[in-house]
């Protein structure tokens, strides 16, 4: 399993593309018997043979085809942080990568799931400028007065104090001041749509957003499906 910058991937895949940002769909267009059209609120129109709804977990595209209520994707009892941390200490970055070079799970007794990955190395000789990406998740609590409104830093340092190294000294050696979000997990159960004789299609997590949680599980079965496969191509 190979990490790869989202930042970077995307400015590639952009390459050679004028790409508009910012637009938002207002309402989708199947008039003319082989294109479709797309109105933003802007006020502006793009029209195509094909429209390509890839925006995200909330889509837009996904709203227009089934109405909100089908649409809507369903929350989870769970609670994730996801962040990127840049120690500027070889030792300490060494540390925090010593399970594996490219990620490490884990999973804690009170429920917590927990991740490391490396996600930038500008200099392969000098662990000093590396950085991690970093999450952690848990279930909500059936008591409110257990949980942060907002979660912060200092709430993730006093939840790490208890994980396994090196989960724990990656959470607690997070800089201060670092800016801390919370992911809002959601899924939405696939069902089949009018793709207008082919003219529009749901990709991503527009068509089957889901938890990591449950990919992450789901990548080590695909793993073990293709053994037997590559096995018998040896043969």
């Amino acid at each position: 399993m190979y990490r790869v910058s989202r930042r970077k991937f995307r400015s590639f895949c952009a390459e050679g593309i004028t790409v508009q940002y910012g637009k938002v769909i207002q309402s989708i267009d199947y008039t003319a018997p082989t294109t479709v059209t797309a109105t933003f609120t802007d006020g502006t129109t793009a029209t195509g043979t094909l429209l390509v709804g890839t925006d995200g977990a909330q889509s837009t595209v996904r709203t227009h085809l089934f109405g909100p209520e089908r649409a809507r994707a369903s929350g989870v009892p769970i609670r994730a942080v996801n962040l990127h941390v840049k120690y500027n200490d070889a030792a300490k970055a060494l540390f925090v990568r010593q399970c594996h070079p490219i990620m490490t799970m884990g999973i804690h007794p009170d429920g917590y799931w927990l991740w490391i990955s490396i996600q930038e190395v500008p200099d392969p000789n000098d662990p000093a400028t590396w950085t991690f990406q970093l999450q952690t998740t848990w279930r909500k609590s059936d008591n409110d007065e257990d949980e942060e409104p907002v979660v912060t830093l200092a709430g993730l340092k006093k939840r790490a104090a208890t994980f396994g190294e090196p989960f724990r000294s990656a959470n607690l050696w997070i800089p201060d001041g670092t800016k801390v979000y919370e992911n809002r997990l959601s899924y939405w159960e696939p069902m089949a749509w009018d793709n207008r004789d082919g003219r529009i299609v749901l990709a991503g997590d527009a068509a089957h957003p889901m938890t990591f949680r449950k990919l992450s599980r789901l990548h080590p079965y695909l793993l073990c499906s293709t053994c037997p496969v590559e096995n018998r191509l040896e043969r």
